[in-house]
Protein backbone atom coordinates (compact mmCIF):
# COMPACT_ATOMS: atom_id res chain seq x y z
CA UNK A 1 0.00 0.00 0.00
CA UNK A 2 2.61 2.10 0.67
CA UNK A 3 4.56 1.77 -3.00
CA UNK A 4 1.09 2.49 -4.01
CA UNK A 5 0.51 6.12 -2.19
CA UNK A 6 4.05 7.05 -0.80
CA UNK A 7 2.59 9.77 0.76
CA UNK A 8 0.25 7.57 2.94
CA UNK A 9 1.93 6.75 5.79
CA UNK A 10 -0.92 5.46 7.75
CA UNK A 11 -0.70 1.76 7.03
CA UNK A 12 3.63 2.22 8.92
CA UNK A 13 1.43 4.43 11.34
CA UNK A 14 -0.76 1.42 12.61
CA UNK A 15 2.10 -0.56 12.66
CA UNK A 16 4.15 1.70 14.58
CA UNK A 17 1.22 2.31 17.03
CA UNK A 18 1.18 -1.58 17.11
CA UNK A 19 5.08 -2.24 17.46
CA UNK A 20 5.18 0.86 20.53
CA UNK A 21 2.04 0.68 22.50
CA UNK A 22 3.70 -1.73 25.49
CA UNK A 23 6.62 -0.41 25.84
CA UNK A 24 6.14 3.47 25.91
CA UNK A 25 5.50 3.32 29.61
CA UNK A 26 8.83 1.89 30.36
CA UNK A 27 12.05 3.80 30.55
CA UNK A 28 14.51 3.55 27.37
CA UNK A 29 15.68 0.39 26.72
CA UNK A 30 18.53 -0.55 23.74
CA UNK A 31 17.15 -3.67 23.67
CA UNK A 32 13.37 -2.84 22.69
CA UNK A 33 13.42 0.74 21.44
CA UNK A 34 10.82 2.65 20.44
CA UNK A 35 12.76 5.93 18.80
CA UNK A 36 12.23 4.51 15.57
CA UNK A 37 8.59 4.04 15.49
CA UNK A 38 8.01 7.72 15.57
CA UNK A 39 10.47 8.30 12.28
CA UNK A 40 7.46 8.38 9.97
CA UNK A 41 5.51 11.90 12.06
CA UNK A 42 9.00 13.82 10.27
CA UNK A 43 8.46 12.22 6.36
CA UNK A 44 5.15 13.53 5.45
CA UNK A 45 5.83 17.00 3.95
CA UNK A 46 2.07 17.03 4.31
CA UNK A 47 -0.44 17.30 7.00
CA UNK A 48 -0.72 15.03 9.45
CA UNK A 49 -3.64 12.35 9.53
CA UNK A 50 -5.62 11.50 12.77
CA UNK A 51 -3.73 8.39 12.97
CA UNK A 52 -0.21 9.87 13.00
CA UNK A 53 -1.84 12.19 15.53
CA UNK A 54 -2.79 9.32 17.98
CA UNK A 55 0.65 7.61 17.52
CA UNK A 56 1.89 11.46 18.45
CA UNK A 57 0.29 11.93 21.42
CA UNK A 58 1.18 8.38 22.46
CA UNK A 59 4.54 9.85 22.43
CA UNK A 60 3.80 12.17 24.28
CA UNK A 61 2.45 10.57 26.95
CA UNK A 62 5.21 8.27 27.11
CA UNK A 63 7.74 7.68 30.00
CA UNK A 64 10.29 6.10 27.53
CA UNK A 65 12.38 9.58 27.54
CA UNK A 66 13.57 8.70 23.80
CA UNK A 67 10.15 7.99 22.41
CA UNK A 68 8.63 11.32 24.70
CA UNK A 69 11.58 13.88 23.01
CA UNK A 70 11.09 12.42 19.32
CA UNK A 71 7.53 13.17 19.64
CA UNK A 72 8.12 17.04 21.70
CA UNK A 73 10.59 17.14 18.37
CA UNK A 74 8.14 15.97 16.07
CA UNK A 75 5.44 18.22 17.25
CA UNK A 76 7.15 21.35 17.19
CA UNK A 77 8.14 20.66 13.28
CA UNK A 78 4.49 20.16 12.60
CA UNK A 79 3.52 23.51 14.30
CA UNK A 80 6.10 25.04 12.00
CA UNK A 81 5.66 23.46 8.70
CA UNK A 82 1.61 23.83 9.70
CA UNK A 83 1.44 20.24 9.45
CA UNK A 84 -0.52 19.75 12.78
CA UNK A 85 -4.62 19.68 12.65
CA UNK A 86 -5.42 21.12 16.21
CA UNK A 87 -8.90 19.35 16.20
CA UNK A 88 -7.32 16.21 14.70
CA UNK A 89 -4.94 16.31 18.21
CA UNK A 90 -7.73 17.39 20.57
CA UNK A 91 -9.47 14.24 19.09
CA UNK A 92 -6.23 11.49 19.43
CA UNK A 93 -5.92 13.10 23.07
CA UNK A 94 -9.38 12.67 23.90
CA UNK A 95 -9.02 9.42 23.23
CA UNK A 96 -6.30 8.36 25.29
CA UNK A 97 -7.78 9.88 28.04
CA UNK A 98 -11.22 8.00 27.63
CA UNK A 99 -8.95 4.99 26.90
CA UNK A 100 -7.42 5.83 30.61
CA UNK A 101 -4.00 5.72 28.70
CA UNK A 102 -3.25 9.22 29.63
CA UNK A 103 -0.92 11.10 32.48
CA UNK A 104 -1.69 14.03 32.83
CA UNK A 105 1.30 15.03 33.95
CA UNK A 106 3.45 13.41 31.69
CA UNK A 107 0.93 15.27 28.56
CA UNK A 108 1.54 18.55 30.55
CA UNK A 109 5.78 17.92 31.28
CA UNK A 110 5.77 17.26 27.68
CA UNK A 111 4.08 20.56 26.64
CA UNK A 112 5.89 22.76 29.26
CA UNK A 113 9.01 21.50 26.59
CA UNK A 114 6.81 23.00 23.68
CA UNK A 115 5.49 26.16 24.78
CA UNK A 116 8.42 27.84 25.04
CA UNK A 117 9.35 27.85 21.50
CA UNK A 118 7.20 30.47 20.30
CA UNK A 119 3.89 32.05 20.80
CA UNK A 120 2.60 30.21 18.05
CA UNK A 121 3.48 26.97 19.62
CA UNK A 122 1.98 28.01 23.04
CA UNK A 123 -1.11 28.83 21.23
CA UNK A 124 -1.56 25.54 19.37
CA UNK A 125 -1.42 23.94 22.74
CA UNK A 126 -3.55 26.29 24.29
CA UNK A 127 -6.23 25.85 21.83
CA UNK A 128 -5.81 21.63 21.91
CA UNK A 129 -6.10 21.70 25.71
CA UNK A 130 -9.13 24.04 25.52
CA UNK A 131 -11.08 21.25 22.84
CA UNK A 132 -10.09 18.41 25.18
CA UNK A 133 -11.52 20.43 28.44
CA UNK A 134 -14.70 21.33 26.55
CA UNK A 135 -15.04 17.19 25.71
CA UNK A 136 -13.69 15.26 28.89
CA UNK A 137 -15.35 14.95 32.15
CA UNK A 138 -13.95 17.67 34.47
CA UNK A 139 -14.22 15.28 37.94
CA UNK A 140 -11.07 13.12 36.61
CA UNK A 141 -8.40 12.56 38.39
CA UNK A 142 -5.26 15.24 38.29
CA UNK A 143 -6.77 17.08 35.36
CA UNK A 144 -5.37 20.01 37.51
CA UNK A 145 -2.02 19.31 35.17
CA UNK A 146 -3.76 20.52 31.98
CA UNK A 147 -5.52 23.69 33.68
CA UNK A 148 -2.73 24.74 35.67
CA UNK A 149 -0.33 24.62 32.21
CA UNK A 150 -3.74 26.79 30.34
CA UNK A 151 -3.42 29.68 33.00
CA UNK A 152 0.35 29.34 32.25
CA UNK A 153 0.13 29.98 29.03
CA UNK A 154 -2.21 32.27 29.28
CA UNK A 155 -0.91 34.33 31.79
CA UNK A 156 2.15 34.49 29.08
CA UNK A 157 0.11 35.28 26.19
CA UNK A 158 -3.19 37.46 27.27
CA UNK A 159 -5.61 35.50 25.37
CA UNK A 160 -8.99 34.97 25.54
CA UNK A 161 -10.24 31.73 25.98
CA UNK A 162 -13.09 30.04 23.71
CA UNK A 163 -16.46 30.56 24.89
CA UNK A 164 -17.37 27.19 25.15
CA UNK A 165 -14.08 26.29 27.42
CA UNK A 166 -14.97 29.26 29.62
CA UNK A 167 -18.56 27.62 29.92
CA UNK A 168 -17.35 24.93 30.81
CA UNK A 169 -14.69 26.11 33.19
CA UNK A 170 -17.31 28.19 35.55
CA UNK A 171 -18.80 24.82 36.78
CA UNK A 172 -16.23 24.28 38.76
CA UNK A 173 -16.58 25.11 42.13
CA UNK A 174 -14.59 24.66 45.37
CA UNK A 175 -10.67 25.24 46.75
CA UNK A 176 -9.07 22.17 44.90
CA UNK A 177 -5.83 23.13 42.41
CA UNK A 178 -8.14 22.87 39.80
CA UNK A 179 -10.87 24.98 41.07
CA UNK A 180 -8.29 28.09 42.04
CA UNK A 181 -6.81 27.59 38.46
CA UNK A 182 -9.91 27.51 36.70
CA UNK A 183 -10.84 30.73 38.90
CA UNK A 184 -7.94 32.57 38.13
CA UNK A 185 -8.42 31.92 34.32
CA UNK A 186 -12.02 32.72 34.36
CA UNK A 187 -10.52 36.24 35.66
CA UNK A 188 -7.77 36.26 33.23
CA UNK A 189 -11.12 35.81 30.14
CA UNK A 190 -10.95 39.22 28.95
CA UNK A 191 -10.24 39.95 25.26
CA UNK A 192 -6.88 41.54 24.03
CA UNK A 193 -6.40 42.84 20.61
CA UNK A 194 -3.01 43.39 21.29
CA UNK A 195 -2.08 40.50 22.13
CA UNK A 196 -3.79 38.41 19.68
CA UNK A 197 -1.69 40.88 16.51
CA UNK A 198 1.64 40.34 18.15
CA UNK A 199 0.66 36.43 18.72
CA UNK A 200 0.03 36.79 14.80
CA UNK A 201 3.03 38.87 14.05
CA UNK A 202 5.15 35.82 15.98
Amino acid sequence: MCSLWPNNLDPLTALAIKSSKGNLDTKSSNMYPTYGCFQGLFQTPYSLSPLSHLLLFMGLNAVDQDAKYACIDAYIEAVDLGKLNEIYAANALVQLIEGKDTKFNRIADAFKQITPISSLHAYSVSQILQQVLCTVDLKLRNLFHIIELLLEIHIELQIPLTQECYSKLTTITGSSKMAKAAKRLISLNIESSESMNRLKLN
